[in-house]
Formats: structure tokens, C-alpha cells, sequence
């Protein structure tokens, strides 16, 4: 069998234990010390807390109107929307769902080492690599809500599940059971992040091939059987959702495809390197480790070495893809950081084996261990230092109206709330996503606010509270002389408009 079932012992049990509570630290602890983020979690935000209140499931909206903005197939947003039906606080139901599809990857890249690979050192190894990782735990991966790191988790599925359809049959076939798996996890990514949950594909083809069973999937109708009802799954969804939004389909063709990969997307372009140097720089110390996977492909056990080479091909194929796309961004890469982290494991441990039997008794394979335990320790606390205490100080200015809106409740005798905003500098028509989730939840609460995205000292009245987070508006009214500030939060002000000086 692929999958063994070695006993759970309490090493397992601590090495668990270990890996929940640093995951804890990093991600959902004082999660509300990052503001909404503007590029995309806020959207995403407002998609789900629409969808939560007007109960259109189908269609994602913003402002009541179809989103052709984002196009993405609505399976996040689901998770986001049920959370915030459930009465979880509206930030936490925005990020939990990533949070916890960070910790299932972590899960499952445990397991391939320990259930897979049968090493308790692989299985260690691997998950502290992902999870202490300064690219993982970054701003628009597993830290807000956003879609990579979920759909990180379905190819992560899909890839293993369609390797283990190769490796259990011992007669040259192909294991319908998990290939059967695979393809629903395809159709999971796709509903995930549409056209970009198949990036996976490309390595899966690769293994196939290299596997010389290419043409015995080809050649058994159960596989075109179980591949169509996927396709159906996902093109539903596409189909149904052009019905009654029409247009949908040109939007999403534009977005996903040809406004991406064929076109520089909002003006990130960068060189063919890009991708490369971002993993030197925050996938430390896996990135340094990888050359030692060549250990493990020829070594001489079969398991370790068909892992590696599955791993190195994912990797491959997902990097030649994003590479080939003229739009470039950080987050993309998320996808192939699980592989690299199990690649890279393996590769270490080979090597640690190798030096043992090449030292004799001496304990230099121990002593390895304890240097690169401390290693680990070291960047994770360099990632805990980086989320709880950098990022949170260095916050964006217009993204703390939630934490203002509180206070003002808190504030009590409030009549209006008149909030100055002229949206995110760069942006069109004012826009600002982090104000309107905000003001929306603050509105269901009891608060009468209206924004003004255009100011003058005359035209501010004396009889509501007037506030902001806007940059531009903060010294308008710190220097206007009937400004009196009341309080701030974060760098956010709010006061009103003393009386006795309109004279």
C-alpha cells in the first residue's frame, strides 16, 4: 500500500502539538492587528458580507451590483459568508477560512513525510519549513483572507492524489479511487481560484508520462468519466452564473486569462527572475536545502526518490506557468512552497543518514539536527517578530475604520457620523472597500454615517461627529481651528466642530 500506518506515538503527538500552537502564534493570534487589507481581502470582504445578507449565493456582488471585478468562483467566499451568518466576528470570518486551510496544508505535508515517506525526522522537517517560512505566513497568503493558500491545499491534494494512483497499482493500471480524488480536488482549486487552481496540471501531465501511463489513462473510460464530471462541476457553475449575470464570462476570460497571462495586470511586471529571487529571499533555509534532494534521487530507496521527483515536477511545472505570465506577483509562487518544503526535507535527512554512516559512531548526524532545529527556531521567531510586531506598526492608514468605528460606539450620545474619505490614492471613483465593509457592519449596528469624499471648513456641520482615517483629511482638520479632536484610534481621528467659534 502507498499509504502506511505507522503507530502514533507521543513524538507525533509533540511534533502536533508543537506546529498548532506556532501556527496559533502566527496567524490567528491578534489577528485584528492587521487592518483589512485593500488589495483583495477588502473585496472579498464585502463580496461575503452582501452575500451573507441578501442571501444571492450564486453571485457575488459589491455594492449590490454584480462583481465583474473579481471573477473568481465563489468557494471562499462561501466559507467567509457562512462564518459571518454564524455570528463570527466579521474580520476573523473574513481570514479564518485561509488560516485554517494554512494549517490542513501544514497538516498534510506532515503526513506525507510521516505516512508517505515513513520518517518522523522528514515529517518534522517538512511542516517546520512551510509553517516557520517567511513567504507562508506573509500578508496575502495564509495571514488575510485571500485564495492562495486554499487553493495551495487543493493542488497540493490533487498532485499527491494522482501520484498515488500511479504507485498503488503494482500491475501498470491506475487506481481509480484516488484518481478519483484528484480530479474532485481539481474541481475544489478551480471553484477556488478558477483557471489558476489547474497550474498543478502541467507536473501531473509531466509524471504521467515519465510514468508511461499516459496512454492507460487515455484508454480507460472511467477516467474520461470521472475527468467530464469535474468539467461539468466547474463549467456549471461558469454557465450558470453568465445566465443571470450576463457578461460574466467575458469578465472572467479577461481577468483570469488574457488580462493576466497574456497582458501586464495594474502594472505588475517584472523579469523572469522574479520568482526565483522571491523564494532565495523568503523561502530560507528550504530554498538552500533543495540541491541536497539530488541524495535522495539516487539513492536507493523507490518511495523517497518518487516523492522528491513528484515534488521537483510540480515545483517545475507551476514555475515555468507563473514565469511565462506577463503579470508577476509575490503570492502566485504559494502553490509550489509545500512541495519544496517536503523536496527539501527529504533531501536533508538523506544527507544527515549519509554523513551517520560516513562518521561511524561519532554524533555529528544529532548534532546537525540540533544546529538546524535552531535554524528553524530562529526563523520562526524572526516570522512571529515580523507578523505581531513590524507589520501590525506599520499599518496601512486608511485600513483602521473598524477599530474606529468601535470607539465611536463605544463613545456613546452619537448623533451622525460624517466620515472624510477620499479613497485609496491610485484608485478611481474614491474607492475605498476597507471604509464601506466597515461602514456597513457599523450601520447594522446603530451608527448613522455618511461619507463625504469632498471638503471644505464651510460646509462641515456642527451637530454630527465628523472623522477619518484619510491621510489627506487628517491635517485638513487638525488645522482647522473650529476642529476640536475628541479622540484617535490607531491613525484615525474623530471630534466635532466647536460651536462658539462660527462667529
Amino acid at each position: 500500500m502507498v499509504f502506511q500506518t505507522p503507530l502514533f506515538n507521543r513524538w507525533d503527538f509533540l511534533c502536533i502539538a508543537v506546529l498548532v500552537v506556532l501556527w496559533f502564534a502566527l496567524l490567528p493570534l491578534r489577528y485584528d492587528s492587521l487592518p483589512l487589507q485593500i488589495w483583495d481581502e477588502s473585496r472579498l470582504a464585502n463580496n461575503a458580507l452582501e452575500m451573507a445578507r441578501n442571501g444571492h449565493w450564486l453571485i457575488p456582488t459589491y455594492d449590490g451590483i454584480p462583481d465583474h471585478w473579481n471573477t473568481k468562483p465563489p468557494l471562499l467566499i462561501w466559507q467567509m459568508a457562512g462564518l459571518i451568518r454564524l455570528g463570527f466576528p466579521s474580520l476573523l470570518a473574513v481570514r479564518l477560512p485561509t488560516m485554517l486551510a494554512a494549517l490542513i496544508t501544514v497538516a498534510m505535508v506532515w503526513a506525507v513525510g510521516r505516512y508517505v515517506v515513513c520518517d518522523r525526522a522528514v515529517a518534522a522537517f517538512a511542516s517546520f519549513l512551510l509553517l516557520s517560512s517567511l513567504a507562508f505566513t506573509e500578508i496575502h497568503i495564509a495571514r488575510t483572507g485571500d485564495y492562495d493558500v486554499p487553493m495551495a491545499l487543493f493542488i497540493l491534494l490533487y498532485s499527491l492524489a494522482f501520484w498515488a494512483s500511479l504507485e498503488r497499482p503494482r500491475d501498470g493500471t491506475i487506481c481509480m479511487r484516488w484518481f478519483a480524488v484528484a480530479v474532485s480536488a481539481v474541481a475544489l482549486a478551480v471553484m477556488t481560484k478558477g483557471v489558476a487552481g489547474g497550474l498543478g496540471l502541467a507536473g501531473v501531465l509531466v509524471l504521467f508520462f515519465i510514468r508511461n501511463r499516459f496512454s492507460v489513462l487515455v484508454a480507460d473510460y472511467r477516467a474520461w468519466l470521472l475527468t467530464l464530471l469535474a468539467l461539468v462541476m466547474c463549467a456549471s457553475y461558469y454557465g450558470l452564473r453568465d445566465q443571470y449575470d450576463p457578461g460574466y464570462l467575458e469578465s472572467a476570460w479577461q481577468n483570469e486569462v488574457s488580462g493576466r497571462f497574456f497582458a501586464v495586470n495594474e502594472g505588475h511586471v517584472a523579469g523572469p527572475e522574479f520568482y526565483i529571487y522571491f523564494l532565495l529571499y523568503n523561502f530560507e533555509p528550504g530554498v538552500i536545502l533543495l540541491p541536497l534532494t539530488a541524495i535522495s534521487i539516487l539513492g536507493d530507496n523507490r518511495r523517497r526518490r518518487s516523492v522528491v521527483i513528484l515534488c521537483l515536477i510540480s515545483t517545475l511545472g507551476i514555475l515555468v506557468i507563473l514565469t511565462s505570465s506577463q503579470t508577476k506577483l509575490f503570492w502566485y509562487t504559494t502553490p509550489v512552497l509545500p512541495f519544496l518544503a517536503i523536496a527539501s526535507a527529504i533531501g536533508l535527512v538523506d544527507a544527515l543518514n549519509l554523513i551517520n554512516v560516513r562518521a561511524g559512531h561519532l554524533p555529528l548526524r544529532g548534532l546537525l539536527q540540533i544546529a538546524l532545529g535552531l535554524v528553524l527556531a530562529l526563523i520562526s521567531a524572526l516570522s512571529l517578530y515580523r507578523n505581531q510586531v513590524i507589520e501590525p506598526s506599520v499599518a496601512a492608514e486608511q485600513g483602521w475604520y473598524g477599530a474606529l468605528f468601535q470607539e465611536l460606539k463605544a463613545y456613546g450620545n452619537i448623533e451622525d457620523i460624517l466620515v472624510l474619505d477620499n479613497g485609496f490614492e491610485g484608485t478611481s471613483k474614491n474607492y475605498n472597500p476597507v471604509l464601506k465593509f466597515y461602514a456597513d457592519i457599523a450601520r447594522a449596528d446603530g451608527l448613522r454615517i455618511k461619507r463625504v469624499t469632498e471638503w471644505t471648513s464651510a460646509a462641515l456641520p456642527e451637530d454630527k461627529i465628523i472623522s477619518t482615517c484619510d491621510p489627506d483629511a487628517i491635517p485638513f482638520l487638525d488645522n482647522l481651528p473650529k476642529f476640536l479632536r475628541k479622540g484617535s484610534v490607531h491613525s484615525c481621528i474623530f471630534g466635532r466642530i466647536d460651536r462658539e467659534s462660527r462667529r
